[in-house]
């Protein structure tokens, strides 16, 4: 087969699909026309293999068979393809699709991230975020771990003189700074934020810095403005 694509009168590209006599499969009228190929440069010969078509109209995603049959409804705001699942967008929520099109996360989440662990790519895990809070996901769908942070970037110690790993997250002293309190500080996407010892999310990653008062007191500063939280267990 080939794909077409022609100008439409706002001068984008429209695309389509014949046969090698020209002959219309798929009329010319989608926005996008992905191949999601397998097996590239995995085999000797760097042949490949289609697996399907990844394609969009009037801004919504879908998927089309390897003959031009509609398998995934054109219903998603984008699609990424992984290894043997995709990564769904709708209404700026995400979720994931395993080979068959069967959810395997739900589309309820702020962002997602595939992080691979192994060199062939062949499995992953999911990183997802959802008011604040990151968890972990294996291929299957199955939770791993409720509060999931990557180690932090290296940062200058000045005492140490030196760049050190930083900890996602931190312990709490209560304000005579040398009783641990029931309270540990994270640190996401720039921001830091406060959880219980139950991994009960008190104050959400959202402040510049956190400090706390004690009695489930915190003065939390973001934008250079300061606000007074308090626990409410």
């Amino acid at each position: 087969h080939i794909i077409l694509k022609k100008r439409d009168k706002k001068n984008k590209y429209l695309y389509g699909v014949c046969d090698r006599n020209f002959n219309t499969i798929v009329p010319i009228e989608y926005n996008s026309f992905e191949k999601n190929v397998i097996g590239f440069g995995e085999r000797d010969d760097w042949s490949w293999d289609v697996k399907n078509y990844i394609v969009s109209k009037e801004g919504k995603y879908g998927i089309l068979d390897t003959l031009f049959t509609t398998i995934l409804p054109l219903q998603y705001d984008a699609i990424e393809v992984c290894k043997n699942t995709y990564i769904v967008r709708l209404n700026y929520k995400y979720g994931v699709l395993d080979s068959d099109f069967s959810t395997l996360l739900p589309v309820e989440f702020d962002w997602i991230y595939a992080t691979y662990i192994d060199d062939d790519h062949d499995n992953n895990n999911y990183i997802v975020k959802k008011d604040h809070v990151q968890k972990l996901y294996d291929e299957k769908g199955r939770l791993i771990s409720d509060f999931y942070i990557e180690k932090r970037d290296r940062e200058y110690d000045d005492e140490k003189d030196e760049y050190v790993e930083k900890s996602a997250f931190e312990p709490v002293f209560e304000p005579n700074k040398t009783t641990l309190s029931a309270y540990i500080e994270y640190y996401l996407d720039g921001y830091y934020g406060i959880i219980d010892d139950a991994t009960r999310v008190v104050i959400p990653a959202k402040y510049d810095k956190i400090e706390y008062l004690g009695n489930g007191n915190f003065a939390c500063i973001k934008d250079e403005s300061s606000f007074l939280i308090k626990d409410k267990k």
